[in-house]
């Protein structure tokens, strides 16, 4: 967005790849025109969110958010090619500054018109950031509070139609990237307390360049063109995302022109998709890791022992070889290089020794305890793979663990706040270019593995959230990457979770598409993101 003004196939694989081959010298349908003259998308997916909660943090939830809803502040992802561009620009806001050590002024964009074609002011941005929704006794977004929290935020005023202030307890280091976050975009305050938060996540408005007409749990989001957007005529007249859980189905979709772009294509049927004229397609590397959590209320991996022993008795390395080649590779804790001058590439986690696995089993009294591994069925692109080879490896160091596929995040987590599950496979996004996400924004007492928490996972030691607390006021640089530096210390300690890889995937599409996705899940199809060549 820029500023406006190896593996062998399973035998139904190999049987598609055949219907691939036949199709070779098909000729694919062009995106169909509407009336207006401007193509509909259809888009093949692998799972959609069940409501459009705007404040909800989930990889479905967060790709389409871009299409019906604006941020106050953006993210410059289309700056580069690759689309992951660092810097922010106005966007819902047209300027900010600090005008106090704990005091942030907003100037807004005027004629901004949200999809019922009220017109967005002060009032709107001060409900969508302030008390009662993102933050307070019972928020109606609680995930919200991971960016916007009551012990953050001291008030929010309007100080005219174009003007809102967001007064703080502490001098904030980081507040314009916390609307880039995926809670930072604006809703209309009188239709959100007009219908209630339930209507409203069924029935979202927002400002975006798509207003949502239709949603089928599980199936299909229709999405049509707002031409009042603020931005510019929406390119696509209409798009509409279709369910396909089974990749090889998105990919025939794709080929007989019933899809115009699909999501998710394994790395093996790259080359195969290229290999039509018709078609290409584009990676993204994602800002995103995939973890593994492990739980210290389970009664076993309550000690830290054996916790680390989990993590020693892996070679994920050579894993992630295996599952995705050279397409992806295994972060250390915490050390991106997006953090900018908070990267360290001295950073190490716990590497792969089995001597020292079976020392902290010893050490631990560990006796064979079964230890289970929830998977959430098709949440992860190769997690069920990874559980498979994880479970051998860890076999050998003498760690009994059985393998739980569930379906759905909601049956994943069951009974995980009561000790009943050990691990867990998760994500973290990277959600803004800053060390506050995921380490203190996704681990700390706001975020889901907090106590409390429905997915609660972790009783953080009080040093994690001594420092982290300090870490969260802290102004001046160097103190705040010597905090950062303390907390990914007792992380690493307590090993609470530990990151397979980092998240790769690719989008296949037809060839007169110009699009590029980002190396977050937003997927814009906005003036500045999409066109179509003749």
């Amino acid at each position: 967005m820029s500023q406006h003004n190896h593996t062998k196939l399973p035998l139904d694989r190999r049987l598609f790849m055949g219907g691939l081959a036949a199709l070779g010298g098909a000729t694919l349908a062009r995106p169909g025109l509407a009336q207006s003259g401007r193509p509909e998308l259809v888009i093949g997916i692998s799972g959609l969110p069940t409501s459009m909660m705007p404040g909800r943090i989930s990889n479905t939830h967060n790709r389409l958010k871009m299409v019906y809803l604006d941020q106050l502040i953006a993210r410059d992802y289309n700056a580069t090619p690759e689309g992951n561009g660092f810097d922010i620009v106005p966007w819902l806001a047209e300027s900010w500054s600090q005008i106090e050590p704990t005091v942030w002024e907003f100037k807004l964009r005027p004629g901004v018109k949200f999809h019922d074609g009220t017109e967005m002011t002060a009032e709107d941005v001060a409900f969508s950031f302030g008390e009662g929704r993102m933050w307070g006794e019972n928020p109606s977004e609680p995930q919200g509070e991971r960016y916007f929290n009551g012990g953050l935020i001291a008030g929010i005023d309007v100080v005219d139609p174009l003007t809102v202030r967001i007064r703080t307890n502490a001098p904030d280091l980081i507040m314009p990237l916390r609307f880039v976050s995926p809670v930072g975009f604006v809703v209309p305050k009188a239709y959100y307390e007009k219908v209630g938060p339930d209507e409203f996540f069924l029935n979202p408005v927002g400002t975006g360049p798509y207003k949502m007409t239709r949603l089928e749990r599980d199936t299909l989001i229709e999405f049509e063109a707002f031409d009042d957007y603020w931005g510019g005529k929406p390119p696509a007249s209409k798009i509409t995302f279709r369910v396909v859980p089974e990749m090889s189905s998105r990919v025939a979709g794709l080929l007989s022109g019933e899809f115009d772009i699909i999501t998710d294509v394994e790395p093996e049927l790259v080359s195969t998709v290229e290999s039509h004229d018709e078609l290409k397609v584009r990676k993204v590397n994602y800002e995103n890791q995939v973890v593994i959590v492990i739980s210290t209320l389970h009664p076993v991996t309550s000690d830290k022992r054996i916790r680390q022993a989990l993590v020693h008795a892996l070679d994920r390395e050579a894993m992630a070889k295996a599952l995705w080649g050279d397409a992806t590779h295994v972060p250390e804790p915490f050390a991106f290089e997006f953090y900018g001058e908070y990267y360290d590439p001295d950073r190490r986690g716990r590497k792969y020794d089995m001597e020292k696995a079976k020392e902290l089993l010893e050490s631990a009294g560990y006796n064979g305890e079964v230890l289970n591994l929830r998977i959430q069925r098709g949440g992860y692109p190769k997690i069920e793979d990874a559980a498979q080879i994880m479970a051998e490896m860890w076999k050998k160091a003498g760690i009994n663990v059985e393998i739980e596929i569930r379906k759905g995040s909601a049956l994943a987590a069951e009974g995980l706040p009561d000790g009943e599950v050990a691990m867990i496979s998760w994500s973290n996004g990277i959600h803004i270019p800053d060390p506050a996400t995921p380490i203190w924004a996704t681990w700390g007492p706001d975020g889901p593995r907090a106590p409390g928490k429905k997915e609660s996972s972790w009783d953080h030691p009080q040093s994690f959230i001594d420092v982290g607390r300090a870490f969260e006021v802290e102004s001046d640089p160097e103190k705040r990457r010597e905090l950062f530096k303390q907390l990914v210390d007792i992380w690493v300690e307590e090993t609470p979770g530990f990151p397979l890889w980092m998240r790769a995937d690719w989008f296949a599409m037809k060839k007169e598409i110009e699009w590029t996705p980002y190396s977050f899940f937003y997927l814009d199809f906005g003036p500045d993101n999409l066109s179509f060549s003749t």
